[in-house]
């Protein structure tokens, strides 16, 4: 008689699964391209295209971040690079994001204005 130990170890568990406990669960995903979608996840496929309600899209421009509010989505499996269970979205990962460029941009230009000076 097999035993099916998922429940005890869940690092066993397939990707598929992994995503299948998350159905109901709000979900972070980004794509491929410059946008960022968080929604609740109302099911998915083998492809794992996704169905996704209450959502909300970030876009990255050359002109700032540009945000959608959406009711209901279809997302295409091939274009999603990352999920994140329980994921609210770019916010505080932005302003991380921002806070160390800026960071290693200062570093950087003191950096220059140090070897300016010593010349």
């Amino acid at each position: 008689m097999a035993v099916n130990n998922t429940a005890a170890n869940p690092s066993s568990l397939l990707p598929l699964e992994l995503v299948d406990k998350c159905i109901g669960s709000r979900m972070h995903m980004t794509m491929k391209n410059d946008r960022e979608i968080v929604g609740v996840l109302l099911g998915f496929d083998d492809f794992v295209n996704m169905v996704l309600e209450d959502v909300t899209e970030y876009e990255t421009t050359p002109e700032g971040r540009r945000v959608t509010k959406l009711d209901q989505i279809l997302l295409h499996g091939s274009n999603i690079t990352m999920m994140v269970p329980g994921g609210e979205g770019p916010v505080n990962q932005m302003t991380k994001k921002y806070n160390s460029q800026f960071l290693c941009f200062t570093f950087l230009n003191f950096k220059k204005k140090k070897k300016k000076k010593q010349k």
